[in-house]
């Protein structure tokens, strides 16, 4: 089943630095499967790519060891909506993104007997900063 028509609005919203800014881009669906989907620039007219999931599904749950988390996914395009929406949405998974990323710099601390590898993942973990969103 499709999820968008073709020459429908929609944004696409993907991570931006892995620090904690995602961005997001208002396109147009040029051709959508069931699979895969094709968008172009709405503001540019420029393709942005053909390999695009046409779903709206934006996290995902993981279980590990008994402990299920929420995920947001790295990229996902939604229907047309006011740029305070999509501020909001990216701010979200902004959110998720650093919740996801500080578990995994304390997984990797805890597992570490070596201390140049934990001061470099201290560093790594120093470099994010409070979400943010981008219009791009």
């Amino acid at each position: 089943m499709k999820a968008f028509n073709k020459g429908q609005a929609v944004i696409h919203f993907a991570y931006y630095d892995r620090k904690g800014t995602w961005c997001f881009t208002r396109a147009i669906v040029k051709s959508c499967g069931a699979k895969k989907m094709t968008l172009e620039n709405a503001d540019t007219g420029v393709m942005m790519g053909n390999n695009f999931e046409p779903n709206a599904d934006t996290t995902y749950e993981v279980t590990w060891q008994g402990v299920s988390s929420v995920r947001a996914k790295l990229s996902f395009t939604l229907a047309d909506m006011p740029d305070e929406e999509a501020h909001a949405t990216c701010l979200k998974h902004a959110a998720l993104e650093l919740i996801d990323l500080h578990e995994h710099f304390d997984g990797c601390i805890e597992r570490s007997t070596d201390e140049r590898y934990s001061a470099a993942i201290e560093r790594s973990r120093a470099e994010l900063h409070e979400p943010r969103s981008l219009k791009r």
